[in-house]
């Protein structure tokens, strides 16, 4: 399975450079995880991503890469392999790479924060800075106004197919190297950043605290659900 798996990601990889003609691409091994460790970074698995090797040679590298970093019994249902986004660059060496908080009130969007997300060499979220003005991150306040404008345009968009009128509102969005703004990930569940922010913009109570747990011992999913819900 291992092997037929990696294959498939490894001829995908080749098909979107040699049919729809991208110069870099991104693998993520679950598609449906939000977890980092499944993004597998071109900076750090360059021979996986170079389509002049043998193909062989890529697949048993990427087997040897599941092996090592995919802990579960099973394997990921599916994977992803996508457009990879060169992203501009903030100061502190962070790309620019965004999420925009926020709350629907009858379908209009109220901004509460942009954070930069930074990510370390395997490409997983490490940090996240915010600050009160534009200037604080390297951007200008035509930068913010143009993502906000962008949730702005999604909240109208879906208020009316989707009756989503009230609640909690954030995303990522990507600013490339061409100056394109990318958005990714959005949701409208309460969690995330925007869940507390927006208990604080509406005078409540904020409940939220961080908490370091040293775990000596690798844990499924299940064990991991357990100890946070316990």
């Amino acid at each position: 399975n291992v092997a037929r798996f990696s294959r498939s990601i490894v001829l995908a990889i080749d098909r979107l450079h040699f049919e729809y003609k991208y110069e870099k691409v991104f693998l993520k091994l679950d598609a449906k995880g939000a977890g980092g460790w499944s993004c597998v970074s071109p900076h750090e698995n360059r021979l996986l991503y170079d389509w002049t090797q043998n193909v062989d040679v890529r697949v048993a590298y990427l087997i040897d890469y599941i092996e090592k970093n995919v802990l579960e019994d099973d394997l990921p249902t599916h994977a992803v392999v996508e457009e990879f986004i060169e992203a501009q660059t903030r100061p502190g060496d962070i790309d620019a790479d965004y999420t925009v908080c926020g709350f629907v009130l009858d379908s209009i969007f109220y901004p509460t924060s942009i954070n930069l997300c930074g990510t370390d060499t395997r490409s997983q979220y490490i940090e996240q800075w915010t600050a009160a003005e534009a200037s604080q991150m390297g951007d200008t306040p035509t930068d913010w106004q143009h993502m906000f404008k962008i949730y702005a345009r999604m909240v109208a968009i879906e208020a009316e197919p989707f009756s989503y009128r009230n609640g909690i509102y954030a995303g990522d969005i990507f600013v490339t190297v061409k100056n394109e703004y990318k958005q990714r990930d959005w949701n409208i569940r309460r969690g995330g950043r925007s869940a507390p922010e927006s208990l604080i913009m509406l005078g409540e109570s904020n409940y939220e605290t961080k908490v370091n747990i040293s775990i000596q011992q690798e844990l499924t999913c299940e064990e991991l659900f357990d100890l946070y819900t316990n």
